[in-house]
Parts: C-alpha cells; sequence; structure tokens
C-alpha cells in the first residue's frame, strides 16, 4: 500500500471514518487516477477515500486540467454500487448536494451549475468529477476538487471564473480540509442513502431548489455548436431540458454550461 504523509512529509497511519478509509497523500498525479488504478487492480473497494495535499495532473471534465493549488481540498472516493451503470452519472449530482450542505453549514449559500459545479456569486468554488471503474459494471470513482483556501491564480486555463470559499468566509468558521472532509463523507453518506433506496427522484427534487432557476437564460457549448436557450427542467434521469430560442424543449446530456 502507498505510505501516507501529512502536509510536512511525516508519515500518517490511514483513518477509519463512517466505515470509509481516509488515506492521505502529501503529493499525488490525481486523486481520481490513482483510484481507479488501485481500483481495477482490485486492491481497494467501496469506501476509500484518497485525500491529497496536491495534486501534479489534477483532471476537470472533459480531459480538462483542474488547477490543484497546495491548500485547497483534493479527494476521490472509490464507489462499488449496486445500480445499473446508466445511473451512475446520477452520483455526480449526490456529490453536489453533498457540497452545498458542507457549505451550507458554514455560513455559504452556493448555486448548482448543472450538472456538477459548485457558484459563489457566479465564480466556481467546486467542481465534481465521475470517472467509470473496470472493477465492476457498477463501479466509479467521484473526485472532488474544491476551493477552500486559494482561488487559482492562472485563471488563463480556467473555462469558468473561479473563487475559493475562503474569501467569503467569516473568522473561524473554517478550520481545516480533513474536517471538511469529515463534513462531507457524513452528509454523502445521508444522500447516498437516499439515492441507493429512492432512486433519484429525491436528489432531483433537492437539487432543483438550489439549481437553475425556471427560465433562466444559459448559453450551452456542446461538441458540435453552442445552443441558447432557458433552463425548463431535470428529466427524470438528470438530462438537463432547455427550451431554445424556437421554443422547443431540448434534452442535453452533455455540455458545459454558461449562464448569461
Amino acid at each position: 500500500m502507498t505510505q501516507s504523509f501529512d502536509d510536512k512529509g511525516v508519515h500518517k497511519k490511514n483513518i477509519d471514518f463512517l466505515g470509509y478509509t481516509i488515506e492521505t497523500v502529501d503529493s499525488v498525479d490525481s486523486t481520481n487516477t490513482e483510484l481507479i488504478r488501485r481500483m481495477n487492480a482490485g486492491s481497494i473497494g467501496h469506501g476509500y477515500v484518497l485525500l491529497a495535499n496536491e495534486q501534479t495532473n489534477g483532471k476537470g471534465r472533459r480531459g480538462r486540467v483542474w488547477l490543484s493549488e497546495r491548500g485547497n481540498l483534493f479527494f476521490s472516493i472509490a464507489l462499488d454500487t449496486k445500480s445499473s451503470p446508466e445511473h451512475l452519472p446520477q452520483l455526480s449530482f449526490v456529490s453536489a448536494l453533498t457540497t452545498h450542505a458542507v457549505l451550507s453549514s458554514l455560513g455559504l449559500f452556493p448555486t448548482l451549475k448543472w450538472p456538477n459545479d459548485l457558484l459563489l456569486e457566479g465564480k466556481k468554488c467546486c467542481g465534481i468529477l465521475l470517472e467509470k471503474s473496470n472493477f465492476s459494471s457498477s463501479s466509479v470513482v467521484l473526485g472532488v476538487g474544491l476551493n477552500t483556501k486559494i482561488t487559482p491564480s492562472d485563471n488563463s486555463k480556467i473555462l469558468y471564473p473561479a473563487t475559493s470559499i475562503e474569501e467569503y468566509l467569516k473568522e473561524d468558521t473554517f478550520s481545516d480540509n480533513e474536517t471538511l472532509l469529515r463534513n462531507w463523507l457524513e452528509q454523502f453518506t445521508k444522500y447516498y442513502d437516499i439515492w441507493d433506496k429512492d432512486g433519484f427522484s429525491p436528489i432531483r427534487n433537492e437539487w432543483l431548489k438550489y439549481g437553475h432557476q425556471l427560465g433562466e437564460a444559459l448559453h450551452i457549448i456542446l461538441p458540435k455548436g453552442d445552443i441558447h436557450g432557458t433552463f425548463n427542467d431535470l428529466d427524470a434521469e438528470g438530462n438537463l431540458l432547455l427550451k431554445n430560442e424556437a421554443g422547443q424543449i431540448v434534452c442535453i446530456t452533455a455540455g458545459d454550461v454558461f449562464i448569461v
């Protein structure tokens, strides 16, 4: 097993918390990539969490780079669900609600941007990346990057304007990344159990409370071109339903959403 170190390079044992195993490393190429390697090799299973102080090759959606400034929160969790593969993308919404609940407990109330970003005053503070594992047909690795203390310095590499939660916090409301991760896992357990037992409907309903509002103007970049319109709804699978400029309802399964 990979050794664990704290931010001073000192060996740190893995921590068991609420049934999760949390391993902390000082530096890794990508927490998602590392867990996929291990999960595919069969060396870890459901509930294994990798927390890194630094990522040297952090990943965002669609092959983009996630700028991983030391001091921010980067972690991934291995999940071997009992869900059918077509429902696994719904875990992005589970994770978004989890992160929303954690930030709300700090007095922050971010907006959820489809499908898996969190915004503070229109700037991105958190991204979520879900990647398939070959461990089983129902296994995934879920990665979360949360700018807790540092706003990425090179915004030219970022598709959406970025910020950090510390810019909006009152003093003494944020302690450290490890505590924040434990709070996240507590909330995730709640939302994951709802999704596992009751399906996507209650997750969808709660996401709509904090996500795009009916009629909100959106610009969406798609692989074959851009589309403009207004938010209409989420369908039963989590796809975005957009009313285009001709008044037609278009189902968006993947794309980069910008709030106009």
